[in-house]
């Protein structure tokens, strides 16, 4: 009797989102499927199916979780960060999970990645907040050589959806069903059986290597008569109100609701008719509750910051700049000090460092310069976890981020938050204005014509 050949591997990210929920199960049919999610936790009992706990804020989590990958689906989001405090936007929090995702799978050789994004105007002018850092997400997956597959669909209708969920609250939170004018708007969603289907045929698909796919749905529908076909389906029995769009923003009306969607240029089949999707997805289920991880015990510190960063110039280059920067603006109080591949910083009349730095060159690269904090009076060091600090170029720009992780005070905690996290942020604020100055001269300095030469007679 043949053998039967060896099942291609397929690593999950964002596995506990809600089109990760509904992935697993059919993925796992075909495929032998690692979920990553923060907890790790086992969330269910399906046959190819293995839960990792994963921190994609560590490279080395990262790389530890692509192992032995064939191909990759990543449906992260960082809206949530899982430290106490948080001195970061998600657009630049995102751009770390995804540089740090796109660097394991060059590594293991992942052949392909799945991402899925949801539809974006080409004019940047309409291009919110949100839609642009989904866009840098994209091009950071790319930059690394591994073939990308970008997924673009529509308002996704499914069980926990962020459109169906959005609608969910909105019907039920008020009294009376609210309808600004701009739900007259229309949309093309499409159902979670459709996104599934589109994954699936395109993971492996060498068809697909580097392209984009665009998923609309083959029914056209208004938000407002998608908010009365869920509350039919809830069996949610309300007096409906048509609103001018002013007074609706003032009640609070969700910006998901009543912006229009653009309908894309290709169409596939319609597997679960509209009517279907939306029963489907009010339906209340029961047992296998995602558990959530617990708050962590020792208080913890992520803090992201964006900063000029020019391409010619080396992470380590940045970092060392930095370290120079700071004995400069904080003398007399602070003075920094290199000592081997570490950097202590001292205060005024204080023998022992406040903080100390050790760079680890195993983890770092020219693009990437990565330090442990590895001591000081200012440090919490635990010996399971250091706090890191990083300074990272974002690839095809002009830009960089300076960040701290699982970074643990010694401070009391109430005290740290209103000092040492305070001064930090000014600190960073500060470094970037320097960092920025320094470009723009050289960017002068480049461009300043030369002196036309003495002609001899």
């Amino acid at each position: 009797m043949a053998q039967s050949l060896p099942r291609p591997q397929v690593v999950v990210a964002g596995a506990s989102s809600s089109v990760g929920k509904h992935l697993l199960q059919p993925l796992s049919n075909l495929y032998d499927v690692t979920a990553l999610s923060r907890s790790g936790l086992n969330r269910g009992n399906i046959p190819h199916l293995t839960w990792r706990s994963c921190d994609l804020f560590s490279v080395k989590d990262a790389e530890r979780s692509l192992q032995n990958a064939d191909y990759a689906v990543y449906l992260v989001h960082s809206r949530n960060s899982n430290a106490t405090l948080t001195q970061a936007r998600y657009e630049d929090m995102d751009l770390i999970l995804a540089d740090n995702f796109a660097r394991a799978a060059k590594k293991h050789h992942v052949k392909q990645i799945i991402y899925l994004i949801e539809h974006i105007p080409e004019s940047p002018a309409k291009q919110r907040r949100y839609e642009k850092s989904r866009l840098e997400v994209e091009q950071v997956l790319r930059a690394y050589g591994t073939p990308v597959t970008t997924i673009r669909t529509e308002a996704i209708i499914g069980r926990q959806s962020a459109l169906m969920s959005t609608v969910e609250h909105w019907i039920q939170s008020r009294p009376f069903i609210l309808l600004p004018s701009t739900t007259e708007t229309y949309g093309c969603p499409v159902t979670m059986d459709e996104v599934i289907h589109t994954i699936l045929a395109s993971l492996g698909s060498k068809d697909m290597f580097s392209k984009n796919v665009q998923l609309t749905g083959s029914e056209a529908i208004t938000y407002r008569e998608l908010i009365l076909r869920t509350a039919a389906s809830m069996k949610v029995n309300k007096y409906w109100i048509s609103l001018p769009i002013r007074m609706a923003k003032r009640w609070g009306s969700s910006q998901s609701l009543t912006t229009p969607l653009l309908s894309s240029h290709e169409q596939v089949e319609k597997n679960v008719p509209l009517n279907e999707a939306i029963r489907q997805a009010t339906v209340k289920t029961t047992g296998n509750a995602i558990a959530k991880p617990g708050h962590r015990h020792t208080p913890s510190v992520r803090s992201v910051q964006r900063v000029p960063f020019s391409h010619h110039c080396q992470a380590s280059g940045i970092a060392h700049d930095y370290m120079h920067w700071l004995a400069r603006v904080g003398r007399p109080l602070l003075r920094t000090q290199a000592e081997g591949n570490k950097y202590a910083i001292y205060g005024i009349g204080i023998k022992e460092p406040l903080l100390t730095l050790t760079f680890c060159a195993e983890w770092s690269t020219p693009t990437r310069a990565l330090y442990t904090i590895s001591g000081g009076l200012f440090a919490a060091v635990d010996q399971h976890q250091y706090g890191r600090m990083e300074f990272r170029h974002i690839p095809h720009s002009e830009q960089g981020l300076i960040a701290i992780h699982d970074f643990q005070p010694s401070l009391p905690w109430t005290l740290y938050k209103y000092t040492q996290a305070k001064v930090h942020l000014l600190v960073m604020h500060l470094f970037k204005a320097h960092l920025h100055k320094k470009m723009t001269h050289h960017s002068k300095t480049r461009k300043r014509p030369r002196p036309a030469g003495l002609r001899m007679s």
